[in-house]
C-alpha cells in the first residue's frame, strides 16, 4: 500500500473492526466538505504507483531510516535471521525424520 506522507484527517486505514460512529462521521464530513474524496485519493495513488520501482524502494528505505534507529534495525535483523535459521533447521530435521525439539539455534 503506497500512500502519500501527509494523509488527510478524514482518511481511515482500518486494521480491525472499525468504530461505526467514527467511520460514518468521517465519510459524511469528507462528502460534505468536498475535500479528499476517493477520486482525488485514487489519482494521488496512481501518481505514487507510477513511480519506478527503484525509486519507490529508495523512498521506502528512507522512511525506514527516519523511523527506526540503527540498533533497532540490527536487533530486528538478528531476530528474523534466528527465526529463519530455526525454521530451516526444523524443516530439514522433519525431512530427515529427526526430533524437531533437538534443533540447535
Amino acid at each position: 500500500l503506497a500512500l502519500p506522507r501527509n494523509l488527510p484527517v478524514n482518511l481511515f486505514i482500518i486494521n480491525s473492526r472499525p468504530t461505526l460512529e467514527e467511520t460514518i462521521t468521517g465519510i459524511v464530513t469528507s462528502i460534505h466538505s468536498g475535500e479528499d474524496l476517493p477520486e482525488e485519493l485514487y489519482e494521488a495513488q496512481l501518481d505514487i504507483a507510477n513511480i519506478p520501482f527503484k525509486k519507490r524502494m529508495q523512498v521506502a528505505l528512507i522512511r525506514v531510516l527516519e523511523i527506526y534507529g540503527a540498533d533497532e534495525m540490527f536487533e530486528y535483523a538478528v531476530e528474523q535471521t534466528q527465526k529463519e535459521v530455526f525454521q530451516h533447521a526444523k524443516d530439514e530435521s522433519e525431512m530427515d525424520g529427526n526430533d524437531s525439539e533437538a534443533v540447535p539455534l
